[in-house]
């Protein structure tokens, strides 16, 4: 065998020849678990290989590496944040985690994801691929998981459309104003701020028009996130940024003693000004009180969701098994001496073994 010297992380190591194609960190992993672990048994040695044949013959292939490709909801992370919340409920209180909202909505917007579009479509996909699904084993039984997974997590979906403000995921996590009056007055005065911020960054870039000349739509309104809460959570504001890196001098004498100037990098000068720290502040509690009142909400519905942890223990299980053996498939169907299956048996004697065809 030639040696490989050099190369990238791609290239230099059967790991990384045969994961290149894979679309998700799980199918990664599934492939290096596999390669550590090598398989002894017969019957499952073929159940992985009459799979990575039937996806070479079948018509469907792209598909599925196409929808593996776009799957973005992290599971095992999902799995670790749904599980904080088994067994949380109105007698077991002090065992919930901390009172920070984000994170939880966020994993129910993973988990809703999860059900009305990446499992759906890996599901569409796979059917895609017949007569392949049905020349394999493995396909046709991550097929059926699929199908079951979707049945079981209709509730699920009601219970997300229920508690979280779809309209502003994944941009912001919030339970739905419509759920309480006093959600309903928080939400309309947050808005009012953000109607207000808008206003802010029109007179910002009128501002900067007439001092400098340049179009109005340089001055742009960007959201940092400062780290400075207790509870470990994030505070996000809002500020300005100028891409000319030399506008820094231009800036502060042109918005006056107001402007802060906060940092200027290769991107651009960032700066605020006193009322858009002032939005900034507002905002940031009126935040606070809206998690605070939606806090007993998310809990309750964390508690419920928590139920699906299997659900989605086992749909990692399934993404990351068709993600390692598409990847395999992908690599031989692009091999340039083509795809070489050995015929194996099972058998210590004389003249049995590898026979490759």
């Amino acid at each position: 065998a030639a040696t490989v010297v050099g190369g990238t992380s791609h290239t230099n190591s059967l790991l990384g020849v045969l994961s290149q194609p894979c679309g998700t960190n799980m199918g990664k992993e599934q492939l290096q678990l596999w390669l550590r672990q090598p398989l002894v048994d017969l019957e499952s040695i073929l159940y992985r290989q009459h799979a990575v044949t039937a996806l070479l013959q079948g018509v469907g292939k792209d598909s599925l590496h196409e929808a593996l490709r776009a799957w973005s909801v992290d599971l095992p992370k999902l799995s670790k944040v749904l599980q904080q919340y088994v067994g949380v409920g109105d007698e077991n209180e002090a065992a919930a985690p901390s009172q920070n909202t984000k994170k939880p909505l966020q994993a129910l917007y993973q988990l809703y994801l999860m059900a009305t579009q990446q499992l759906p479509q890996l599901y569409e996909a796979l059917e895609t691929t017949t007569p392949s699904t049905e020349s394999s084993q493995l396909l046709k039984d991550a097929s059926q998981e699929i199908e079951a997974m979707l049945q079981e997590l209709e509730r699920c979906q009601g219970l997300v459309e229920a508690v979280l403000d779809l309209d502003s995921a994944p941009r912001e996590y919030l339970v739905k104003p419509s759920y309480s009056s006093e959600l309903q007055d928080l939400y309309s005065e947050l808005q009012d701020l953000q109607s207000q911020v808008q206003e802010e960054l029109s007179q910002a870039q009128e501002t900067w028009a007439s001092a400098s000349g340049d179009d109005k739509t340089m001055v742009r309104l960007e959201t940092c996130v400062v780290n400075n809460n207790s509870d470990g959570t994030s505070t996000s504001s809002w500020q300005f940024r100028l891409p000319n890196t030399n506008a820094a001098k231009l800036v502060e004498s042109s918005f006056g003693s107001s402007t802060k100037l906060h940092r200027v990098l290769k991107n651009g000068v960032y700066f605020t000004t006193s009322n858009l720290r002032g939005l900034s502040t507002q905002y940031s509690q009126l935040s606070a009180d809206y998690s605070a009142h939606s806090w007993k909400i998310v809990q309750d519905a964390m508690t419920v969701a928590s139920t699906y942890t299997t659900v989605v223990e086992r749909a990692a299980s399934v993404v990351a098994t068709l993600d390692a053996i598409t990847a395999m498939a992908r690599v031989a169907a692009y091999n340039p001496h083509g795809y070489c299956a050995p015929t194996l048996t099972d058998s210590d004697e004389d003249g049995y073994g590898i026979e490759l065809e």
